[in-house]
Parts: structure tokens; C-alpha cells; sequence
């Protein structure tokens, strides 16, 4: 009568000896980095909002750019937050239909030719494929 074995699959218990020691060591190194760089962002957090805070305003946000000798409670980012918000529209206007009408083509007419193709690819590597915003103009 022959055993019968159960392939248990990969052990994933955690590497004995060195390997643990090296793994812990590499562990206790990315903490150390981590609370390294979090403690002067924090400084930084702290010190920008607490010098900001009684400067924000809804005349802040909406008033025009003061001149440059103005005292600090002059003026606004104004036409900055107008500026991002039209930008925002519009791509938010040319993307969504572009991505919609992709989805149908795809869906209802199989799109085996080369959009399909070129449209499959997009949407599957689209996250790890750079967008023209992602380039520096200078180094094309």
C-alpha cells in the first residue's frame, strides 16, 4: 500500500539564521528612514499650518493676486483656484467622453483591428504608461 503525500505548496515561515537576522536588520533600517524623514515633515506640517491657518480666508481664495509690496492680508490666490478649477473641467470634459466612447466601441464591436488593439493596451498598461503631463518638456 502506497502513502499517499499531500503537496503541501511553498513553506512561508519565516527564513531561519541569517536570512532572519538580515531581514529584521533591513526591517529595523526602513523604520528608522521612515520616522527620519516623517519628523521634519511634520515640523514643517505644523509650522505651515499654524503660521497659514488665520490667513485663509474666503476673500483669501477668491481676491485677486496682491502686488508684490502688499502686506500679508492683502490680496488672494484667486485667480489661481479659477485657473485649476478650468483646467480641471476641461480635461475632466475631453477625457470622460474619450473613455466612454472607448469603453462602447470595445464592448460592442470587439475592436479586433488596430484601435482595438491600441485601446486594449491603454487600458490595461494605463497606469504604468506616462502621460504627456508626466513629461518634462526640456528632456523629451
Amino acid at each position: 500500500m502506497a502513502a499517499i503525500t499531500q503537496d503541501r505548496g511553498p513553506d512561508l515561515r519565516e527564513p531561519a539564521g541569517w536570512r532572519r537576522t538580515k531581514d529584521r536588520i533591513a526591517t529595523l533600517l526602513m523604520v528608522v528612514a521612515f520616522v527620519v524623514v516623517i519628523i521634519p515633515l511634520g515640523f514643517v506640517l505644523f509650522t505651515v499650518i499654524a503660521k497659514g491657518i488665520s490667513i485663509i480666508s474666503v476673500s483669501f481664495l477668491t481676491s485677486p493676486i496682491p502686488p508684490l509690496f502688499a502686506p500679508a492680508s492683502e490680496g488672494g490666490i484667486g485667480p489661481a483656484v479659477l485657473g485649476t478649477l478650468e483646467i480641471t473641467g476641461l480635461a475632466t470634459i475631453m477625457a470622460v467622453p474619450l473613455g466612454i466612447l472607448g469603453a462602447i466601441y470595445l464592448n460592442e464591436y470587439g475592436g479586433r483591428g488596430l484601435l482595438g488593439r491600441l485601446l486594449r493596451l491603454r487600458r490595461r498598461a494605463g497606469p504604468w504608461l506616462p502621460d504627456a503631463a508626466d513629461r518634462d518638456p526640456l528632456h523629451l
